[in-house]
């Protein structure tokens, strides 16, 4: 059985990983705003991907859903920057 603090530092942990995920979509967007070049889209696909996959496991794994549906409206707002991005290429 778990106790609180491991549970805990779990929440924390999931969250964080999220975080990182959503941020190298940041990261990825950024570079791809400024040189759209096909390889740079196909990054920020594979972060978009990635971010994914840790949104996924927080809703599975985390007890919090608000710091959650905060990072998860980031993903959205990203996920739409880039069809953008892509109909403009």
């Amino acid at each position: 059985m778990m106790d609180h603090t491991e549970a805990s530092w779990k929440n924390e942990n999931v969250i964080s990983q999220l975080r990182n995920s959503i941020d190298n979509v940041a990261e990825a967007m950024g570079q791809a705003q400024s040189n759209p070049t096909a390889q740079a889209i196909q990054r920020v696909q594979n972060t978009v991907h990635q971010a994914d996959s840790a949104l996924q496991n927080a809703w599975t794994k985390s007890e919090h859903a608000e710091p959650i549906q905060r990072l998860e409206e980031q993903l959205n707002y990203s996920k739409k920057q880039l069809e953008q991005l892509k109909r403009n290429k």
